[in-house]
């Protein structure tokens, strides 16, 4: 990308270095992050050797919590963490004043007639500390305000109606939701190809085993986020089957996925969002006008970045187009933005010289 857009060179410190990527994070455990690293026991003992020398000198921001939105395993390491309970202090922009960009990882939230529907409702609420505006969504609120983009890289339903609103109000740029890595890509990659060959999957059935992580988090609430996720890309989606592959079925396919490393393959995703979003913020065009004497303002991109859909699962989207979550067509529509930066035209699979006598 950066001999394309030339905006980011990656290795080397130049005069033509536009983009320096400073990685901090914010998290509600205060544990060296070393120590967290061998703790998780997802990356390789090697990788986890080279990276302790740098991982051992960080320390994490503390984070905005509240008890009834974090899960049950987290409780007991939540020991960095904003003190008081104060929304409207908790949203305040000065603690991220310098922050360019956020991406997030939380937790569960849900829509509120009358508290988060609306931008208006939504910015009462916070005043009025109510108990329905949530962490993820206060730090994106923060971020709104400062002009910094905001990726909503988990599960969890951030841009309510208000947020979303209150973003689009201010031209400030958003994305999400929730990360695509392993086991989703490999199901909505699956899913394409079979919808594109003219087979229709009846069902899609999802087995997890780490029972540490899943039987924490099966609460109502965080099943139901996941079901809505999934289901945004997924015809049906089942949790623990039991007997769903031998009900008549004509064909079956199983994947059974033995070494599921979705945090290390978030790493890379990670980069490329950062990267890409800071690439669309600053992109500008003008309308074609009817007049070649007259020329529209110069705008900048709609504040709902689609085109981060090829990295994450539940496509954000402007209100109105269709979501398109097939994977060829997502990174298809990344290479054809690059190339209209360039002035070039996009690629098509039908070539009229092909067929033409």
């Amino acid at each position: 990308m950066s001999r394309v857009a030339r905006m980011f060179i990656p290795r080397y410190l130049t005069c033509y270095q536009w983009l320096v990527l400073i990685l901090c994070s914010a998290e509600i455990s205060a544990g060296c992050p070393s120590t967290r690293l061998h703790r998780a026991k997802v990356m390789e003992w090697d990788l986890q050797d080279q990276l302790n020398p740098l991982m051992s000198q960080m320390k994490p921001l503390p984070n905005v919590c509240y008890p009834d939105f974090i899960n049950a395993r987290q409780e007991e390491r939540a020991d960095n963490v904003l003190p008081g309970s104060n929304k409207q202090a908790h949203s305040s922009r000065r603690p991220r004043n310098s922050t360019k960009s956020l991406y997030s990882a939380t937790n569960t939230e849900k829509i509120i007639p009358g508290v988060n529907d609306t931008a208006p409702n939504m910015e009462q609420a916070v005043r009025n500390n109510h108990d329905g505006i949530y962490p993820s969504t206060l730090l994106a609120m923060a971020c709104i305000y400062e002009s910094a983009p905001y990726v909503n890289g988990a599960p969890q339903n951030t841009f309510v109606p208000g947020c979303a609103e209150l973003a689009e109000e201010l031209g400030r740029f958003i994305g999400g939701h929730d990360f695509k890595s392993g086991q989703t890509k490999i199901k909505s990659c699956l899913a394409e190809f079979l919808v594109n060959s003219g087979i229709k999957p009846l069902s899609i059935a999802s087995y997890n085993h780490l029972v540490s992580s899943s039987l924490l988090s099966n609460t109502t609430a965080s099943w139901r986020c996941e079901y809505l996720r999934s289901s945004t890309f997924l015809f049906s989606f089942n949790i623990y089957s039991s007997g769903l592959l031998d009900r008549g079925g004509r064909n079956k396919i199983v994947i059974s996925n033995v070494t599921c490393q979705d945090s290390l393959l978030a790493i890379p995703l990670i980069l490329d969002l950062v990267i890409i979003t800071k690439l669309l913020t600053r992109v500008q065009y003008r309308k074609p006008s009817g007049n070649a004497t007259e020329e529209s303002d110069v705008q900048k991109l709609y504040p709902v970045l689609s085109l981060l859909s090829s990295m994450l699962k539940a496509s954000l989207v402007r209100p109105g187009p269709d979501v398109i979550n097939g994977a060829a067509r997502q990174r298809a529509a990344i290479d054809h933005f690059l190339m209209a930066l360039l002035g070039l035209q996009p690629l098509t699979e039908w070539e009229q010289s092909k067929i033409m006598a």
